[in-house]
C-alpha cells in the first residue's frame, strides 16, 4: 500500500494538476507533474472508464500503485504531486513493460 502522505486524494489537487501540470505521454500512460513545496512526491492514478468496468479499472490502479510504491525511496529527494493516468493499452500490458514505461516516464519528469 502506498503510503497515506504520499496519496494524492483530493479533487482540488486533481484540478491543480490538469490546469499547471507538465505532461508526458507515453504508449500506455501519461504522467502528469506539478511542483509543490511539501518536500514530498504525491501519486494519484487515475484509469478511464474506456479501459473496462470496475474490476478492470481497479486492477490497473493496483499495478501501478505497486510499481510507483516500490520506486519511492528513490523520489525521497524531490517535492511534487503527480497524477498517473492508464489507457486501454496498459489493461494488457505485462507487468515488466508497464514497469518499463513507468520508469521512463518519471525519468523524463526528473523524479528518477
Amino acid at each position: 500500500m502506498l503510503p497515506r502522505e504520499n496519496r494524492l486524494r483530493s479533487r482540488e489537487a486533481f484540478d491543480r494538476l490538469r490546469r499547471e501540470g507538465k505532461r508526458w505521454r507515453g504508449r500506455l500512460l501519461t504522467l502528469s507533474i506539478a511542483p509543490t513545496q511539501l518536500g514530498r512526491v504525491r501519486f494519484g492514478f487515475i484509469v478511464t472508464r474506456k479501459v473496462g468496468n470496475a474490476v478492470t479499472r481497479n486492477r490497473m490502479r493496483r499495478r501501478m500503485r505497486a510499481i510507483i510504491r516500490l520506486r519511492l525511496p528513490l523520489m525521497q529527494a524531490a517535492s511534487a504531486d503527480a497524477v498517473l493516468i492508464g489507457y486501454q493499452g496498459a489493461v494488457g500490458a505485462a507487468h515488466r513493460e508497464l514497469e518499463k514505461e513507468i520508469d521512463h516516464l518519471l525519468a523524463q519528469a526528473g523524479l528518477l
